[in-house]
């Protein structure tokens, strides 16, 4: 059989928990349920189209449920509530999203969701790598970045997360020549609808339209965003002045070569906060290791870019999701 664009999958439905907590987790990982009112009443349906390392599932539980998840590890999950709003809890906060939201949930996060019983939702799953590695190619970035979106309630994404899965649903069965191109398509949507840490990056006009020294000065600092380098030998290893090299940060970066260096060492921070061992590592450590010497000034520039603070993003990896 030849390699399909996309594959709709056979629509699974049952009115039994358990099954319908084996397949689901087979289908996103763990996937623990418990009922939410004395009623009992349950009618799961889900069917599916994958495309690459992309995915669009059309889910209901027919049911008052809780659905839990310990982390997701390495996809994302775009969520749209077609009908019936759901309630989300991260870090013991509750988001309630109404019907025609979305919400975003970020890898390796911890989470539990309200159903009500006439609730279908839209989820894009993404795998990690596809959104990371599209956005290194986009940025022109040395390393993949470390991507964050952000846990607010989107109110324009529906339109495009419904229209990706309706183009891609006419393409079932079509050849695969150009399927890596859709799945960027669909990266691309998301990465513009949903906010994340790089939304500004992705808004900023095109690097290559920068003059050489920019760009020189920026491989310079991407090679070691922690080293302690002064703009005044960031501009003569660059070859101009420091001036001009200010003048070229401004108007073709719209920033300083500081903020610069600033929200490298930023991302760098988020990686290793969201990586690294919850036992082992600390803000403090994690900020000194970034090249920040005051951690007040790390925490709050911190949380003005993720809008975040450090001590969430190690929270959230030590607080586990209650199994049912």
């Amino acid at each position: 059989m030849s390699q399909a664009l996309a594959h709709q999958s056979q629509a699974f439905e049952t009115p039994c928990l358990d099954m319908a907590i084996s397949y689901l987790t087979n289908v996103f990982r763990s996937h623990h349920l418990k009922f939410n009112t004395p009623s009992r009443d349950l009618a799961v349906h889900h069917q599916s189209i994958a495309c690459g390392r992309t995915s669009f599932h059309m889910l209901t539980y027919g049911g008052n449920v809780r659905m839990s998840s310990e982390e997701m590890g390495n996809f994302f999950l775009f969520q749209l509530a077609i009908n019936g709003p759901f309630r989300i809890v991260r870090n013991h906060r509750e988001t309630e999203v109404p019907a025609g939201r979305s919400y975003a949930v970020n890898p390796e996060q911890t989470f539990e969701k309200d159903w009500s019983s006439n609730g279908l939702q839209l989820i894009l799953r993404i795998e990690r790598s596809v959104v990371e590695d599209y956005l290194k190619r986009l940025l022109g970035l040395a390393e993949a970045p470390s991507v964050e979106f952000h846990p607010v309630i989107n109110d324009e994404a529906g339109l495009v997360m419904r229209s990706a899965h309706d183009h891609l649903a006419n393409l079932c069965g079509h050849p695969a020549r150009f399927q890596s191109q859709f799945e960027e398509m669909i990266v691309a949507n998301v990465l513009s609808a949903f906010p994340n840490n790089f939304s500004d990056a992705i808004r900023a006009p095109v690097e290559s339209c920068g003059p050489y020294y920019v760009r020189a000065a920026e491989d310079i600092i991407r090679s070691d965003p922690t080293a302690d380098i002064a703009i005044a030998d960031l501009a003569e290893r660059a070859g101009v002045s420091v001036r001009a090299l200010y003048y070229g940060f401004r108007n073709f970066r719209n920033t300083t070569p500081s903020e610069y260096v600033t929200n490298l060492r930023l991302d760098m921070a988020m990686r290793l906060l969201r990586d690294g061992d919850p036992n082992l590592t600390s803000v403090t450590s994690v900020a000194t290791e970034c090249g920040f010497g005051h951690l007040s000034n790390f925490s709050t520039r911190f949380q003005r870019r993720f809008n975040q603070k450090p001590s969430h993003v190690l929270r959230e990896r030590r607080i586990p999701v209650r199994r049912i």
